[in-house]
This record gives structure tokens, C-alpha cells and sequence, in this order.
């Protein structure tokens, strides 16, 4: 592998680990986008979390937003002058063998004057599919735009609280069978 693709894996690959959640481990499997000038830069990796949902009883609760990124954290805080920025994350959970997803969020639509954001988690076969694009389009707000954009933070932040919920799934009934046959 060239020296400046081992640098460019070596780079992504430090950067997914520094949004994971702690205790994760990501392989990278795929890339592209690298020699464009425009357009986006894909990456498909494997990632294993240990730890990640909470468990009452029988069931998982799992939280939506499962990158640490600079929109989940608050943006009025301390954040620096905003600049426009997309991203869209799509994760797929596959549940321990013995859960099964029960249930997940309505799918949420949240639009601003300059931001707007796309949450879905849906069941796709025994896998939990949160789909998550976000917008911001300007980097620049006028004074009086504050409150608006302020309280399109505080829903997206919201919504990324949203969990799903995993249920175990009830043992196997043994089949027994009595009697003989003749």
C-alpha cells in the first residue's frame, strides 16, 4: 500500500475512534472519495461496542445517538465560529442472539432556517437500522436568528436522546414427546 493511503487509513481510522463510544473497537473494510476534489468521503467500517445499551430487567434500552460528534454537544457552550457542514451516518445494530428489537422512535424531521436534521430507526430483519443526516448551511447568523437556531439545538438534542428498545427473547420451549410408537 502507497505511503499516502496507509496515512489516509491510519488518519480515518483515528478519527472514527475518536467519535466512538468508549470501549469500541472499528475496522475499516472500505473507503472512497479519497481523490476527489468534491463530494463526499465514504467509509464503511465494522465496529463491536461493549456495553453501549443500558439494561433493566429484561430488556435493552439503546441509545440513538451513537457518534460523539460536535452537534451532539451543546453548540452554544463553547463552540467556535460554525462553519456548513452535512453529515449523514447510517448504523446498523445487530442485537446479542438472545434480543430481539421490540420497538424504536417515530421517524423525526426537524427543520430550521439554516439547519435541519433527519433521524430514522426502523427493524430491518433482526437488526436495528438508525439512519441520521444533518445540515447546517450558513457560517454566519445574524444576532437575531440566536433563539430560533438555539432551539433547533436544543430538539436535535433531544431527539439524539431517543433510545429503542430490545426485549429478550423468551427461551425455546423444549418439545417433548411421550409415549411409543407400536
Amino acid at each position: 500500500m502507497p505511503e499516502h493511503r496507509a496515512q489516509r487509513r491510519t488518519g480515518l481510522e483515528d478519527w472514527i475512534k475518536a467519535v466512538l463510544p468508549y470501549n469500541s473497537q472499528a475496522t475499516l473494510t472500505s473507503s472512497d472519495g479519497w481523490d476527489k476534489a468534491d463530494g463526499p468521503l465514504t467509509a464503511t467500517l465494522h465496529v463491536r461496542t461493549r456495553g453501549y445499551a443500558n439494561q433493566p430487567g429484561r430488556r435493552l434500552l439503546l441509545p440513538l445517538s451513537y457518534f460523539k460528534t460536535s452537534e451532539n454537544k451543546s453548540f452554544f457552550a463553547s463552540a467556535p465560529d460554525p462553519y456548513p457542514v452535512q453529515s449523514y451516518d447510517a448504523v446498523r445494530f445487530t442485537p446479542p442472539e438472545s434480543f430481539t428489537v421490540e420497538t424504536a422512535p417515530a421517524a423525526l424531521s426537524i427543520k430550521g432556517s439554516v439547519a435541519n436534521v433527519d433521524l430514522k430507526a426502523e427493524k430491518v430483519g433482526r437488526d436495528l437500522q438508525i439512519t441520521r443526516k444533518f445540515v447546517l448551511d450558513g457560517n454566519y447568523f445574524p444576532r437575531d436568528g440566536y433563539f430560533g437556531l438555539r432551539d433547533f439545538f436544543q430538539k436535535m438534542a433531544l431527539a439524539d436522546e431517543g433510545q429503542a428498545i430490545l426485549q429478550r427473547a423468551a427461551p425455546p420451549v423444549a418439545s417433548l414427546s411421550s409415549g411409543s410408537k407400536h
